[in-house]
C-alpha cells in the first residue's frame, strides 16, 4: 500500500501531467495548421481548464509539506535539486499559461491562440514532466528509478490531454477540424496500448525484485489485483474509441456517450496507474 501522504501526491501528478497534456496536444493542432479557437471564460476554454488543473495540482502539492509556507525556500538549490528545478518548472508553466489565457482578452486580442504560446506552454509543459520523473528517479529506489517512470508521466499526459480535447468535440464546446479528430483518437488507442503494455512489462520488472520482508509484494494481492483492473479499463476504453471511429459520418450525439466512456476510462486508469506507482515505493539500504 501507499505511504501516508502519497495521496497528495498522486492528485498532484495526475492533475498537472493532464494540464500539460491539454497543452501539447492544442500546440500539436496549432502546427499542423489548424487553429484554435479561444472559447471564452469558461470551462470550455482549454487553456482555462489547463491553468485550473495545474492549480488544483500546486494545491495537492502543498498537503505532501509539514509546513507549506517553508515551499519557496526549496528553490535555493535549483542548481543541484530536481525538486526545486520541479517548482521552479511549474511556476513557469503557470505563468506560460496565464500568458496565452490573457493575451485573447486584452484589447484587439484574437479569437484564436497564437500558436508560438502553445508552443511555449507545451515546453514549458514538457519540462515539469521530464523534472518531476527527474524527482523520482532515486538510485536507492529501485521501482522508480527506471525509465518506466518518464515513460508513464509522459504517457498519462497525452491519454488524458488526447481524451479531453475528444470529448470537448464531441460536446460541442470545441471544435476540432474533420481530419483532426480521427489521428488523435487513433493517437489515443497507440497511447493506451502502449501504457498497458508497458504496465506487464514492469510489472514482470517488479516481481523479480527482491523488496525485502517488509516491502509490497508485486506478484499477488492488491498490486497484481489493480494493475489488471487497469489494463481492463484501458481495453475498454480502446473498444470504445475504435467504435467512434467507425461511426461514418461523424455524429457526436452518437459518439458523446462512448467518449464519455473512454474518457472516465482513460482518467480512471491514470489515477489507478499512479497509486501502483507510489505502492511501488520501497528502499534500499538506510
Amino acid at each position: 500500500m501507499m505511504r501516508r501522504g502519497d495521496g497528495s501526491l498522486v492528485f498532484f501528478t495526475v492533475l498537472s501531467q493532464w494540464s500539460v497534456g491539454i497543452v501539447v496536444c492544442l500546440a500539436g493542432i496549432a502546427v499542423s495548421g489548424s487553429p484554435v479557437p479561444n472559447t471564452g471564460s469558461g470551462p470550455a476554454n482549454p487553456v482555462l481548464l489547463a491553468l485550473l488543473l495545474v492549480v488544483a495540482a500546486t494545491t495537492a502539492s502543498f498537503l505532501h509539506l509539514g509546513n507549506p509556507l517553508n515551499a519557496p525556500r526549496a528553490m535555493r538549490n535549483i542548481v543541484t535539486s530536481w525538486l526545486s528545478r520541479e517548482i521552479f518548472a511549474i511556476g513557469l508553466f503557470t505563468v506560460c499559461l496565464l500568458t496565452a489565457l490573457v493575451s485573447g482578452r486584452m484589447p484587439g486580442g484574437s479569437d484564436t491562440y497564437p500558436g508560438y504560446l502553445l508552443i511555449a506552454c507545451s515546453l514549458a509543459g514538457l519540462f515539469l514532466v521530464w523534472a518531476m520523473a527527474r524527482v523520482y528517479r532515486i538510485p536507492t529506489v529501485p521501482s522508480w528509478d527506471s525509465g518506466f517512470t518518464l515513460l508513464g508521466f509522459l504517457s498519462t499526459s497525452l491519454c488524458l490531454g488526447l481524451a479531453t480535447l475528444l470529448l470537448f468535440d464531441a460536446t460541442g464546446v470545441f471544435s476540432l477540424a474533420g481530419g483532426t479528430r480521427t489521428p488523435l483518437a487513433v493517437l489515443l488507442v497507440a497511447v493506451l496500448l502502449l501504457e498497458t503494455g508497458a504496465g506487464f512489462v514492469n510489472h514482470y520488472r517488479l516481481a523479480r525484485m527482491d523488496t525485502g520482508m517488509d516491502g509490497p509484494r508485486f506478484s499477488s494481492g492488491f498490486f497484481s489485483t489493480l494493475l489488471r483492473v487497469r489494463s481492463a479499463m484501458a481495453l475498454v476504453a480502446c473498444l470504445a474509441l475504435l467504435f467512434v471511429l467507425r461511426l461514418e459520418p461523424f455524429s457526436a450525439g452518437a459518439a458523446l456517450p462512448w467518449l464519455s466512456l473512454a474518457a472516465a476510462l482513460v482518467l480512471a486508469q491514470a489515477f489507478a496507474g499512479r497509486v501502483l506507482f507510489f505502492a511501488s515505493y520501497f528502499r534500499l539500504g538506510l
